[in-house]
Parts: structure tokens; C-alpha cells; sequence
């Protein structure tokens, strides 16, 4: 009985895990909200030692320091924290910085239109 016990909490733990993960990772003030996301759209999260690209999805956040990458024939909408709405096309990248003030807020264009 111990055994199988053991089992569930082990296989629970394993199914969960990474949604902890997940929800540990999200940033405190996202800078940016994904509203739409045609095409593959991708997301490097910033501060992430090793951080590889990851899909983005409608409702993902953007926090300080993300890059996100729009390919060819894609593109996605943003909501901005300032109220701003963006639209971003293909064969783009763009990086995020932390705003200064409450209400500003910082993109950088790297690539793209």
C-alpha cells in the first residue's frame, strides 16, 4: 500500500510540475499582453540563463527583457501596459525593456517593421 502510495504522489508531482514552473516564472508587471498571434510567433524570455525560443500564444504576457520574434508570413497583436495597442509583422524582433516610470514604457526594434 505504501508503494502505490508513494507511486501517486510521485506521478502527481510529475504532472504538475511544470505548470509550477510556469506560473514561477511569470513576471510580476508584464510589460506587454499577446492579443493575437498569426503564424509562428516566438518568445525568448529575458533573464533566463539559456532561455531558448519558446511558442507564443494570445493571452502569453511580455515581461522586461523578452525578445519576440515574428517569421515569415506571421504576425502578432500587443497590447502594451501604457493602453497602446501594436501590431508587429512579419520578419520581425523586438526586445522589451523595464519602463522608467509607471506609465511609459520601452520596445526595441531589432529587426523588421
Amino acid at each position: 500500500m505504501k508503494i502505490k502510495a508513494i507511486a501517486r504522489c510521485i506521478l502527481l508531482n510529475s504532472l504538475l510540475l511544470p505548470y509550477v514552473v510556469e506560473a514561477a516564472g511569470a513576471c510580476p508587471q508584464p510589460v506587454a499582453k499577446i492579443t493575437s498571434a498569426q503564424g509562428q510567433v516566438d518568445v525568448q524570455a529575458g533573464g533566463v540563463a539559456g532561455a531558448g525560443w519558446q511558442g507564443a500564444h494570445t493571452g502569453d504576457p511580455l515581461c522586461p527583457g523578452d525578445i519576440l520574434r515574428t517569421s515569415k508570413w506571421s504576425r502578432a497583436t500587443l497590447s502594451l501596459s501604457s493602453g497602446a495597442v501594436l501590431t508587429v509583422d512579419q520578419n520581425t524582433t523586438m526586445s522589451f525593456s523595464a519602463p522608467e516610470q509607471a506609465s511609459s514604457w520601452f520596445l526595441n526594434l531589432l529587426e523588421g517593421t
